[in-house]
C-alpha cells in the first residue's frame, strides 16, 4: 500500500514541477511585457502646458466616456467603431468620480491601464494557444513574441480600442481551436460571444464568427450534423446579440450609425494618410506596415511558419491559415493601412513561428542548441537552426521594443521644441508661425493642442498666454504681414509620405517660399536607439505619434539682428 502511494507521488512530482515551471515562465514573460509597456502609461499626459495628449485618438474615447458618465446619455453619437470601449470608459469614470472629480490626466491614465491589462491578457492567451499547439515551451515562445513585438508593446498602452479588440479576437481564436479539438458546445458559444464583443470594439471583429464555423466544418469534414448546426446557429446568434448589446444605437440611432460607418468604409477605401499612389493596400501591409510593427525577423519567421502550415495541412493548420489569410486580406484592402491594424495579426504570426518548431499537439521542448549541434544529424540540425533563428528574431524584437520604450521614457520632442521656442522668443510678446493650429504633431503653443477638436479656441487661448501666432496654411506670403520671428513645422507638414495630391505640391511650394524668408535653426528628433544600436523607424502616419520630427525656423531679419555669438549658435545648430 505504502509502495503504491509512493509510486503515485513519484508520478505526480514531475507533473507538478512542470506546472510550476510553466507558471514561472509565464510570469517572467508577463513581467517582461509589463516592463516594456510601463513607460507608455504616463507618456505625454495632459497637464498645465498641454490640454490633450499627443495621441489624436485618445481624446475621442475619454471625452465620449466622460459625456456618457455625466449625462447618462448612452448614445455615444460616434460610430466610426463600436461602443463597448466607450461604455467601459463611462463605467470606469463613474466609479472614479464617486470620490470627487479627478485631474484630466487621470481619465487617460485609467484607460491606458485598461489597455495594458488587455495587452497582458493577450500575452496570456497567446501562451494558452501556443501550449495547445505544441506544449509548454511552444506556449512560452508564442507569449514572448506577443510580449516583445513593438506594435503590441506600443498600442497596448494607448487609451484606444486596439488592445481590447486584439484581446477579444485572440480569445475567439482560442475558443475556435477548442471547438475543433474538443467540440464542446460551450466553446462554440464562447467563440461567438468573443466575436460579438470584438465587433462591439471594432466592426471587423464580427468576422471572427467564421472561426467556429470553420472549426465545425473541418471537424465534420463538411458533413455537419443537425446538432452541430444548432450549436453553430446559437454561436452566430450569440455573436449578433453581443454586438447589439454593446452597440445598441446601431439600431436605435440608425442615421448616425450609417453616417459614421459609411464614412469609415469610404475612408478605408480612399485612403489619404498611409498607402502611397501606385501601391496596393496589401503590398503596403506586407512590405511596410508589418515590418514596422512586427519587425522584419518576426515577419520572415512567420512567413516561413505559414509555409509549414500550408505544407502540413492538419485541421488546426488549415483553420489558423484561413483565419490569418482572411485578416491579411481584410486589413490590406482599401487605401488606408495604419500600423496599428497589424496588432491582431501578432498572435497569429507567433503561432506560425511555433509551427516551425514542431507539429501541433507535440510537447517537444525546443531549447536553443549550440552551433556545433547544427552538423549532428538532420533532425537535430534542423531544430537547432530553427531554434537559433527564432531566439535571434525574438532578441531583435525585444531590443527594438526596448528602444521604443526608451523613446517614451525620454522627454518628448514636442516638449523639447516648446522649451526651445520659449527660450528663443521675446518674453514680452513671443511671435510664431504655424501652418495650422497645433495638434498631436506640434509643440503645444498656447497649451491648446486639439487641432480640429479645438478649432476657434486656439487663437484666444494663445493670446491669453501672451503669444502672437500666425496660421499660414499653405500660403507663405501670409507670414509677411505679421512677420513672426519663428516658424514651427512638423514632419506631417513637409514629408511627402503623409501628403497626397494637391497637398504634396502645395507643401513643396510652401517650404520653397518659406526658405527664402526663414532659416532652419533646429530639428528635434527622438529615434529608437539602445546604446550603440539604432533601429529603423518608418515614417508611417500613426507610427509617428510618439516621435515626429519638429523643425524650428527663424526669420532672417531676426538672425541678422542677433548678436554675433547667438548667430553662430544658430548656425551650429
Amino acid at each position: 500500500m505504502r509502495h503504491g502511494k509512493a509510486s503515485e507521488t513519484e508520478v505526480e512530482q514531475p507533473a507538478m514541477r512542470e506546472q510550476q515551471l510553466q507558471r514561472v515562465g509565464l510570469a517572467a514573460v508577463l513581467l517582461l511585457a509589463l516592463a516594456l509597456r510601463a513607460p507608455g502609461l504616463t507618456w505625454a499626459l495632459p497637464d498645465a502646458d498641454r490640454a490633450f495628449p499627443y495621441h489624436p485618438d485618445e481624446p475621442t474615447l475619454v471625452e465620449t466616456g466622460r459625456h456618457i458618465a455625466r449625462t447618462g446619455d448612452l448614445n455615444p453619437h460616434f460610430f466610426n467603431y463600436g461602443s463597448l470601449t466607450f461604455y467601459l470608459a463611462a463605467a470606469t469614470f463613474k466609479a472614479m468620480e464617486l470620490g470627487g472629480e479627478p485631474a484630466p490626466s487621470a481619465y487617460y491614465l485609467a484607460m491606458r491601464l485598461w489597455s495594458v491589462a488587455f495587452g497582458l491578457g493577450t500575452v496570456a492567451l497567446a501562451f494558452l494557444l501556443g501550449r495547445r499547439w505544441g506544449g509548454a515551451a511552444a506556449g512560452l515562445v508564442t507569449a514572448a513574441v506577443v510580449a516583445v513585438t513593438p506594435v503590441s508593446q506600443i498600442c497596448s498602452t494607448y487609451a484606444t480600442v486596439d488592445s481590447l479588440g486584439t484581446f477579444l479576437l485572440t480569445a475567439a481564436l482560442h475558443s475556435g481551436l477548442r471547438v475543433l479539438e474538443e467540440h464542446r458546445p460551450r466553446d462554440c458559444i464562447l467563440a461567438g460571444l468573443c466575436a460579438g464583443l470584438a465587433a462591439g470594439v471594432k466592426y471587423v471583429g464580427l468576422l471572427a464568427l467564421l472561426v467556429p464555423v470553420t472549426a465545425v466544418l473541418l471537424r465534420t469534414r463538411g458533413k455537419v450534423r443537425r446538432e452541430d448546426g444548432l450549436w453553430l446557429g446559437a454561436a452566430i446568434a450569440t455573436g449578433v446579440v453581443a454586438f447589439l448589446l454593446t452597440t445598441p444605437y446601431a439600431l436605435l440611432d440608425t442615421t448616425s450609425f450609417w453616417r459614421d460607418f459609411s464614412f469609415e468604409m469610404q475612408h478605408k477605401a480612399e485612403g489619404g494618410s498611409t498607402v502611397p499612389p501606385g501601391m496596393s493596400g496589401l503590398a503596403f501591409l506586407l512590405t511596410q506596415a508589418m515590418p514596422c510593427g512586427l519587425t522584419w525577423p518576426v515577419v520572415v519567421l512567420g512567413a516561413m511558419g505559414l509555409g509549414v502550415f500550408v505544407a502540413r495541412r492538419t485541421q488546426a493548420d488549415i483553420l489558423l491559415t484561413a483565419w490569418l489569410v482572411l485578416l491579411l486580406l481584410v486589413t490590406g484592402s482599401g487605401r488606408e493601412v495604419f500600423v496599428r491594424y497589424t496588432m491582431p495579426l501578432v498572435p497569429l504570426m507567433a503561432l506560425t513561428i511555433v509551427g516551425l518548431l514542431g507539429k501541433p499537439g507535440t510537447a517537444t521542448v525546443f531549447p536553443p542548441a549550440p552551433l556545433a549541434a547544427l552538423v549532428i544529424g538532420t533532425r537535430k540540425r534542423r531544430l537547432s537552426l530553427v531554434s537559433l533563428l527564432v531566439v535571434t528574431g525574438l532578441l531583435y524584437s525585444l531590443l527594438c521594443a526596448a528602444a521604443y520604450a526608451g523613446v517614451r521614457a525620454r522627454p518628448d520632442v514636442r516638449d523639447e521644441a516648446m522649451a526651445f521656442i520659449q527660450a528663443q522668443a521675446p518674453s514680452h510678446r513671443p511671435s510664431v508661425g504655424l501652418r495650422e493650429e497645433p495638434w498631436f504633431d506640434d509643440p503645444p503653443i498656447g497649451a491648446v493642442n486639439g487641432g480640429p477638436r479645438t478649432r476657434g479656441l486656439f487663437a484666444r487661448a494663445a493670446q491669453q498666454r501672451g503669444w502672437r501666432v500666425t496660421i499660414s496654411g499653405w500660403n507663405a506670403e501670409r507670414l509677411d504681414a505679421s512677420v513672426p520671428k519663428l516658424f514651427v513645422a512638423s514632419e506631417f507638414d513637409y514629408r511627402p509620405e503623409y501628403l497626397r495630391g494637391e497637398s504634396r505640391q502645395a507643401s513643396a511650394s510652401f517650404f520653397a517660399q518659406l526658405e527664402t524668408r526663414y532659416d532652419l535653426i533646429r530639428e528635434f528628433r527622438s529615434e529608437p536607439t539602445l546604446g550603440p544600436l539604432h533601429f529603423p523607424d518608418a515614417h508611417i502616419n500613426d507610427w509617428r505619434y510618439v516621435n515626429p520630427e519638429i523643425r524650428v525656423y527663424v526669420r532672417r531679419a531676426a538672425m541678422a539682428g542677433a548678436p554675433a555669438a547667438r548667430r553662430s549658435a544658430f548656425q551650429r545648430r
